[in-house]
């Protein structure tokens, strides 16, 4: 049996509240970009933090490597 197999079968035993929590989570990963009024000043953000799309964009048209975003932003991954 695979990993994504066993997942799938551990999933499925799990109660009502827990399997919507998992879900939920598993949406996030899916999208990481959120907008949220009042979050950002609703600007696009990088989901469960409050760092704006638009300075990691713009840090990397300054030139800025993905080693140094993730250095300075330790939250963040690839």
């Amino acid at each position: 049996m695979t990993i994504k197999e066993q997942l799938l079968q551990t999933i499925e035993t799990l109660p009502d509240d827990l399997l919507a929590q998992t879900l939920q989570f598993v949406q996030t990963l899916q999208h990481p970009i959120h907008k949220t009024p009042g979050i950002c000043g609703g600007a696009a953000r990088i989901r469960d933090t409050r760092i704006p799309v638009w300075t990691i964009i713009a840090y990397q048209q300054q030139g800025a490597t993905e080693a140094e975003l993730l250095y300075n932003y330790p939250g963040l991954t690839l």
